[in-house]
């Protein structure tokens, strides 16, 4: 049995006295031989000297011998058969001994808490952050739209890291060409590619470049709070043209909202619009629809998206009676409208004088439709045009989008008809600033206001 296995031994090992013209497989063989004589012979290389054992089994302490400097570095047991290897920069063994316990204890409680002590590629970081963005807006914490904007910037920011294959080898100076980079064509070796952009042969403006860069420090905020990454970048200094940073979504003066008031009066029964096109009877109903909306978000302080939610049976109508110095008696029209708790800033209650508005809105409909609105319709609901026997959209709410529209087609008709220009860049939105700013000038607290528009005080604030 032995000379058995001796000789299916000799026979298994390849043969190395090689013909003249040795076959595929034989040099294959010696290959592999030669392959496997070099590990064994790695494995034996011995790379520790002065060894110490602090933890049996857990850290040692020990002197690299194919380093030329004389530094001591730390070996520590990770778990799963892994090791992590530290340098501790220092030749003296006492301060090594510290220098390694503290690390130690250190890492075994990050490996306790769940963190791992391998240092992950900058590629690896990047999509963590990308996951950590959807994260945020899964739970409602950021906008689609912002999300998307960032992934956009990191895109440029993952081509800047390429040279850096790990976090704590990017140098912090790294984004100070960055301006001259993105501004440069790709064919000279920088990052703009006029081929992608049809519409815009111009290079990125600052605004552009400023915005990636607060995209990029946002990334870097999170490494240091992860501590991933913890040194200062250094991020270039630009020079903003102020005036083209438009405020968004700015309050209307009050002699700015009574013009649009006043002059919709007049807007909601014209027959043709700018083009000369001739507005059909759904069409003028519509303007009709979108005046009371208009007036019902600056008098409510609600968001579009809020009020085009609305149920008839969310609403509450409430005659308030008073009477004015000169002992004339008034009414006013009160709404107690309850949020729907699908929208942004969730289930709240809104007691606002736009009472009046959606009353109108109640009689527009029963004036077009011929019956009653039901406690279950929407508000401000699509009723269709008449030119469609089957629309899909008849019965649900009104879209934004044709609101939006409505009202940039009624301010260009107003600038056309009465010459207005506005100073502001207005918007739908504008609405609501109006409200809130209207309410803190009345002096009303602004908690309350928060409250009403579903802010917080910091928001306020």
């Amino acid at each position: 049995v032995t000379d058995a296995r001796k000789k299916k031994k000799e026979d298994s090992q390849p043969s190395f006295v090689l013909p003249d013209n040795p076959t595929e497989a034989q040099l294959k063989a010696l290959q592999e031989y030669l392959k496997n004589q070099k590990k064994d012979k790695e494995k034996k290389v011995d790379y520790y000297q002065d060894v110490e054992t602090i933890m049996p089994k857990k850290l040692i302490l020990f002197k690299h011998k194919q380093m030329e400097s004389d530094n001591w570095y730390m070996r520590m047991y990770c778990g799963n058969k892994k090791y992590k290897t530290l340098s501790l920069r220092t030749t003296d063994k006492v301060k090594a001994r510290e220098k390694a316990i503290e690390k130690w204890h250190v890492l075994k409680t990050h490996i306790d808490d769940g963190g791992t002590p391998f240092e992950k590629k900058t590629e690896e970081v990047l999509q963590d952050y990308v996951k950590h963005l959807e994260t945020m807006l899964k739970f409602d914490q950021m906008k689609k739209h912002t999300v998307s904007a960032k992934k956009t910037s990191l895109k440029k920011l993952k081509t800047k890291l390429k040279p850096y294959e790990k976090p704590s080898q990017i140098s912090p100076n790294f984004l100070k060409d960055y301006v001259q980079w993105r501004r440069t064509a790709i064919v000279e070796g920088g990052n703009w590619d006029k081929s992608k952009h049809h519409r815009n042969k111009q290079p990125p403006s600052v605004l552009t470049i400023h915005k990636e860069i607060c995209d990029f420090r946002g990334f870097f905020d999170w490494c240091k709070a992860e501590k991933i990454y913890v040194q200062d970048v250094v991020y270039p200094k630009l020079n903003l043209d102020y005036s083209k940073m438009k405020e968004k979504n700015p309050s209307y003066t009050d002699d700015d909202w009574h013009a649009i008031v006043m002059y919709m009066r007049a807007w909601v029964n014209k027959t043709h619009n700018l083009n000369g096109y001739e507005k059909g009877k759904y069409g003028i109903f519509y303007r009709k629809v979108f005046a009371e909306l208009f007036k019902t978000l600056g008098n409510s302080g609600m968001r579009q998206s809020e009020a085009l939610l609305l149920t008839w049976q969310d609403i509450e109508y409430k005659v308030r009676r008073y009477k004015r110095k000169n002992g004339k008696e008034e009414k006013q029209e009160i709404a107690h409208i309850k949020i729907s708790p699908d929208t942004k800033s969730g289930r709240r209650k809104v007691i606002c004088p736009a009472g009046v508005y959606l009353r109108r809105v109640y009689e527009l409909y029963k004036e077009q439709t011929g019956e009653r609105p039901r406690p279950d319709d929407f508000v401000f609901k699509n009723i269709g045009t008449g030119n469609s026997k089957e629309d899909h959209y008849v019965g649900k709410p009104v879209s934004g989008s044709y609101m939006r529209k409505l009202f940039y087609e009624m301010i260009q008709e107003l600038r056309a008809d009465k010459e207005v220009e506005f100073i502001n860049h207005y918007t739908l939105h504008s609405a609501r600033a109006f409200f809130i700013n209207t309410r803190l000038e009345m002096g009303v607290p602004p908690v309350v206001v928060g409250d009403l528009v579903g802010h917080n005080l910091k928001t306020m604030e």
